[in-house]
């Protein structure tokens, strides 16, 4: 992997970023039915806290705030809270709007052949939006982002577009999860979704303008900020 310009230790930890001593709870999964049809899982010993406002049922993973930061996971809860109100994933602010739209920091694969046609456009992503100094920090401090990121402003994006977790299909034991063992993003409509045990929300991002980051926390009055994001990346293409 690319190192990022700065350490994480150097910039601020990211409000969802998961923490040491948080810890994901496995309670036993079991069908959930209507009459006597199967129509997806739940927990034995489930709660109201295991599902959100649209039903759908989440990770219980434990909050140990002070905990030392784990910088390649996101806490579900965190994850939801920033993305759900278009906060900033870094500082838990209000994102950054213009006329174009919201902030967003995608990784670039512009050029890649499985790209689709018009990408961003229709993109979906994992990664809430983003203040224009949480961008900034971002694109200095995080690895996955050095290897190449561009800045869309978003003047449509559906938060609530779907889930990624856990998918479970039945089994004669019970439900177990698919045997990829992979993370799955599923659409809030799809029929799967029943079946999915959440660690996160999805956004589908429409309206899409690609900016120059480090023109815009000039413009923005971040001078310092927008020196050391030109700097370190003298070359991103908008």
């Amino acid at each position: 992997m690319v190192r990022a310009p700065l350490s994480p230790a150097e910039a601020p930890v990211p409000y969802l970023t998961a923490r040491h001593g948080e810890v994901q709870e496995r309670p036993s999964v079991v069908y959930v039915r209507q009459g006597t049809t199967v129509v997806g899982i739940g927990y034995a010993d489930e709660s109201e806290e295991d599902r959100d406002a649209r039903g759908v049922l989440w990770e219980r993973v434990s909050e140990n705030p002070g905990g030392a930061p784990r910088y390649r996971y996101a806490h579900p809860e965190r994850q939801a809270a920033a993305m759900d109100d278009l906060r900033c994933q870094v500082l838990f602010t209000e994102a950054d709007w213009t006329e174009k739209g919201v902030l967003f920091l995608l990784r670039d694969i512009r050029g890649d052949e499985q790209t689709p046609a018009g990408w961003p456009e229709g993109a979906v992503t994992l990664h809430p939006p983003l203040s224009l100094e949480g961008a900034a920090w971002s694109v200095l401090a995080c690895g996955h982002l050095a290897e190449g990121w561009v800045a869309v402003r978003v003047a449509d994006p559906d938060p609530e577009y779907g889930y990624s977790g856990t998918l479970y299909q039945p089994s004669s034991a019970g439900p177990v999860p698919v045997p990829e063992g992979k993370a799955a993003t599923v659409t809030y409509q799809h029929s799967l979704v029943g079946w999915l045990v959440a660690s996160a929300q999805a956004a589908v991002l429409r309206g899409c303008t690609v900016v120059d980051l480090a023109a815009e926390l000039s413009a923005a009055g971040h001078a310092e900020l927008a020196k050391r994001v030109a700097a370190a990346y003298p070359e991103v293409p908008v």
